[in-house]
């Protein structure tokens, strides 16, 4: 049975990449620690006239994956000037009987408030599953999962600075079950908080600093605190939990470039498994599955030598990126444990070499990846992984 609740829960924890191949900066940076979730719309960003999105990844794992496909579109000016509507379909497959594994919807809505650089956002996705490896399918481990935020965030920008604060009420509702038992029922409830800054131009030096609070709420039908059936047995939905980030990319010539950073997250508490720093992410752990790496607390960093094999030009009419580089992450994670599970430290490294590209409306990545330092986890990694990324804009 414990090995049917880790499995059920590191279904949880997987997620995908939607319009862009991954880049250096962390996807998610407000929260810089935490991933966002399959179907979900929040890295659409305000597009000028109706956009379609189409990705395609190598990035999943045995149980959900490894291969992930996505389409999605952006429709501004949609019912008011200003809006804008967004919409995803996400899949992922296939499983040892050559079926689909998971099918994700996501909706969005933002509208931006005149001369106020204020953009009022809500959105929902919601989620289904069958883990797909020859033994989870004998346990039959199936669940959904469904998110809704409501919030604004407020843009400030200048020549070489964006100041992006945000303010965020969301609930998140996952189930699971394994050999047809309820395994995983946790609803969640929790308000957020993040500001992110970003100073430098494209092909120069840059830098990005955030942080993000974020405070689970008793009540408004949240989980009874140390709940066994949540994603982490006898975690609590009343929870705070701050992350932060801080990265910079530094041009050496005008061709090699090199970046660094440092994520982490600081929290009293022992966490659901979607509020845990690595959650939906492997941007600081190359080698690993996404969200294999996670803990209650967590600091982590990566340093990556970049070249660039076309010079960049900032008056070219289209991007035009063509890139290797090498790099080496790791860090140290720590479940706090609780009156159901044991706390434990652990460390985690990797090195990536690859080559990526942005010409366009295309985008992609070819990588491949050598584990140094694997920490103890419900599912087996291999040591060295080829991993793609593609997408396109249309």
């Amino acid at each position: 049975m414990k090995r049917i609740f880790a499995l059920a829960a590191m279904s949880l924890l997987l997620s995908a990449d939607l319009a862009k191949a991954q880049s250096f900066f962390a996807d998610f940076a407000a929260d810089p620690a935490t991933g966002v979730d399959k179907g979900s719309t929040s890295r659409l960003r305000k597009v000028e006239e109706n956009t379609g999105y189409l990705t395609f990844t190598s990035n999943g794992a045995e149980e959900l994956g490894p291969y992930n496909a996505a389409v999605g579109m952006s429709l501004p000016d949609f019912a008011a000037a200003g809006d804008q509507f967004d919409a995803v379909l996400f899949i992922s497959g296939l499983s040892e009987n050559d079926e689909i594994e998971l099918a994700a919807l996501g909706l969005g809505y933002r509208l931006q408030v005149p001369d106020t650089g204020v953009t009022l956002f809500a959105s929902a996705d919601h989620g289904e599953y069958r883990l797909g490896s020859s033994e989870s399918l004998a346990l039959d481990i199936r669940g959904e999962q469904t998110n809704f935020a409501i919030g604004a965030r407020r843009l400030a920008a200048s020549e070489n600075s964006r100041v992006l604060a945000s303010l965020e009420f969301a609930l998140r509702d996952s189930s699971a079950e394994a050999l047809g038992r309820t395994v995983v029922e946790e609803n969640l409830r929790l308000v957020r908080a993040a500001l992110q800054r970003d100073t430098g131009q494209l092909f120069r030096f840059r830098t990005r600093l955030a942080i993000s609070a974020t405070k689970g709420l008793g009540g408004f039908g949240a989980s009874a605190e140390n709940s066994l059936l949540g994603s982490a047995p006898g975690s609590t939905a009343n929870f705070l939990r701050i992350a932060f980030s801080a990265e910079a990319s530094v041009p050496v010539s005008r061709r090699v470039l090199v970046n660094a950073g440092i994520v982490g997250q600081w929290t009293d508490d022992s966490l659901p498994i979607s509020q845990r720093c690595g959650y939906g992410t492997n941007t600081y752990a190359r080698g690993f599955d996404q969200s294999f790496v996670n803990g209650d607390r967590c600091l982590g960093s990566r340093v990556e030598l970049a070249y660039n094999f076309k010079l960049p030009s900032l008056e070219a009419k289209r991007l035009d990126l063509r890139q290797g580089f090498f790099g080496i992450d790791g860090g140290w994670t720590e479940d706090l444990g609780n009156a159901v599970l044991t706390g434990n430290t652990d460390n985690w490294s990797s090195a990536s070499i690859g080559y990526r590209t942005a010409i366009g409306d295309f985008l992609g990545e070819l990588s491949v990846t050598h584990i140094l330092d694997e920490p103890v986890g419900a599912i087996e990694q291999d040591a060295t992984r080829v991993w793609f990324r593609l997408a396109l804009r249309f």
